[in-house]
């Protein structure tokens, strides 16, 4: 069985995959709407490094804590 903290720390990561998902997904979307092609898993892990060092997501929110 999993300690306190260590259930904190699978929580937090369970926390960070759904958030990148979403805001992929939504980057997605938007594109697609947009009338472009589906992004490519090279562009898409371009944007989540971005995304850790501090440029905003989709949704406008920044997310530094994906550093961790």
């Amino acid at each position: 069985m999993p300690t306190g903290q260590q259930r904190r720390q699978m929580s937090r990561f369970a926390g960070a995959c759904r958030f990148v998902f979403n805001e992929a997904l939504r980057l997605q979307q938007a594109n697609r709407a947009a009338g472009g092609k589906y992004i490519s898993y090279e562009a898409m892990t371009k944007r989540l490094t971005a995304w850790r060092a501090g440029e905003p997501t989709p949704s406008g929110r920044q997310a530094p804590w994906l550093k961790e």
